[in-house]
């Protein structure tokens, strides 16, 4: 099943910046794209990227090792996927 990850876009690129090209993690993000949405009177940027479950973990792993803020938006996704996903199973 596809998760929704939603990055901040500067916590996004400093992930990307990290990977390497040639690295499965770098070919997940680079699939994602920068949303650009009105919070209040100011604009954030927030990188989405559409994975697989089994993917987001992976980049779990990567953000532990380079991001803690990175890792906590990645887990959040994460958790939020998982709660819907339950949610979904309890309804049958």
């Amino acid at each position: 099943m596809k998760v929704l990850l939603q990055i901040s876009a500067v916590e996004f690129d400093h992930l990307l910046g990290r990977c390497e090209r040639s690295s499965h993690e770098f070919q997940i993000l680079i699939s994602g794209c920068i949303d650009s949405r009105e919070k209040g009177e100011q604009v954030e940027r927030v990188a989405e990227v559409l994975c697989e479950e089994d993917e987001a973990k992976q980049l779990l792993e990567l953000a532990t090792k380079i991001s803690v803020d990175a890792a906590h938006e990645i887990a959040t996704s994460l958790d939020l996927f998982r709660r819907k996903e339950t949610r979904w199973f309890d309804h049958d």
